[in-house]
């Protein structure tokens, strides 16, 4: 079912969804210096599942500088994912002419999840936006306890530990809960690159192939603070 979702999904976004030729490419400018243009250029192109963001997380920019090759960069969005959701955020960091491209996992489909528990006390889940495993043990009357897990995103290479209290209830044709604790995320190359306090409340249909009913959190950043 997940697999037919998927594909009735991809097609109509390639059949209703296609670019006008005319439309400029998304692409993300690094410049060296706030000089005049460099006459030499460095053009970058994503792969499978990547975007122009993705140099920037992986600090390819950064290595053209430290090269101490004379040039400018530039990361477009020249692969079939150009012909996806129209969209694009203005104003960028550093210099940058931020157009983001454009993501594969839509809202509507990361709503769509797989899940495997592992006993009563561990449980491994996955969609289109991140992976990710849970240990936890509601040892209070059933629906209290300590928990731990830890996700995988996809696109930017984040990794996120998150541990605290859950309170979770199940009832008929419904999982639900509530966590609170601490966070700590990394990015691709193990870096700690943020950690605060975390809540959240989530809903789903279960186990196997699930539909999220609802999943949100709230964070309260220490970075500033603590790195």
């Amino acid at each position: 079912v997940l697999l037919l979702v998927t594909l009735v999904w991809l097609a109509g976004r390639h059949e209703s969804g296609l670019r006008s030729p005319s439309r400029p490419l998304m692409a993300l400018q690094f410049r060296r210096s706030a000089a005049a243009p460099d006459r030499c250029l460095i053009v970058m192109m994503p792969g499978f599942l990547d975007g122009p963001d993705s140099f920037r997380e992986h600090g390819f920019p950064r290595d053209v500088v430290a090269s101490g090759a004379r040039c400018d960069s530039v990361a477009i969005d020249l692969h079939y994912r150009y012909y996806g959701a129209l969209g694009g955020t203005a104003g960028g960091e550093d210099g940058e002419a931020d157009l983001r491209s454009p993501d594969l996992c839509s809202p509507q489909l990361a709503t769509i999840k797989f899940k495997v528990a592992f006993g009563e006390w561990a449980e491994a889940s996955i969609n289109c936006e991140e992976v990710g495993f849970e240990v936890a043990a509601l040892i209070y009357a059933g629906v209290l306890g300590p928990f731990a897990q830890v996700g995988y995103k996809f696109r930017s290479g984040t990794t996120t530990v998150f541990a605290g209290a859950k309170a979770g209830i199940t009832p008929i044709g419904i999982s639900a809960d509530g966590k609170a604790g601490i966070y700590l995320s990394f990015d691709s190359q193990g870096t700690l690159t943020d950690t605060g306090l975390r809540g959240g409340v989530a809903a789903d249909t279960g186990s196997g192939a699930v539909l999220t009913v609802v999943d949100k959190s709230w964070d309260y950043s220490l970075a500033d603070s603590l790195l």
